[in-house]
C-alpha cells in the first residue's frame, strides 16, 4: 500500500509539474520507477530466500521450487514487458509477449507434469 501510494503520488506530481516543464516531470516519474523497482527486486529476493530454506520440506521434489521461481520470474517479466508494450501503443506486440511467456511458462512446467503423471501412474500399479 506504501509504494502505491509513492506511486499515486509521484504521478500526481509529474502531471502537475508536465505542463510547466516536461523535463522535470519525466525526471520525477524515472526516479519513482527506479525506487519502486528497488523495492520490487528486494521483495523478491525476500521471496527466493524463503522459498529456499523451505525447499527442504519437498522431500524428492527440490527441484520443483527453483521450476517454479523461473516459471514466476518468466510471468514476472512477460507483464512487466507487455504493459511496457501497451503503453507505448503496441498492443499486438503485448499480446504476443504474453503469449510467448505462457507458452515458455508451459514447457519449463513440463517436468513438473512429468513428476505427478509419475507419480500417478505408481500409484496405479
Amino acid at each position: 500500500m506504501r509504494y502505491t501510494s509513492f506511486a499515486i503520488a509521484a504521478v500526481l506530481c509529474a502531471m502537475l509539474i508536465k505542463k510547466a516543464e516536461p523535463s522535470y516531470a519525466f525526471l520525477v516519474t524515472l526516479t519513482a520507477s527506479i525506487l519502486v523497482c528497488i523495492a520490487a527486486v528486494a521483495a523478491i529476493s525476500v521471496l527466493t530466500d524463503y522459498t529456499r530454506e523451505t525447499e527442504s520440506f519437498f522431500q524428492g521434489a527440490e527441484g520443483a521450487v527453483g521450476i517454479l521461481i523461473k516459471i514466476l520470474g518468466i510471468t514476472v517479466t512477460t507483464c512487466f514487458g507487455a504493459q511496457v508494450c501497451r503503453d507505448c501503443g503496441e498492443g499486438s506486440l503485448a499480446f504476443q509477449l504474453e503469449l510467448l511467456g505462457g507458452a515458455l511458462g508451459l514447457i519449463h512446467a513440463l517436468p513438473l507434469l512429468s513428476g505427478v503423471l509419475a507419480i500417478l501412474r505408481s500409484f496405479m500399479t
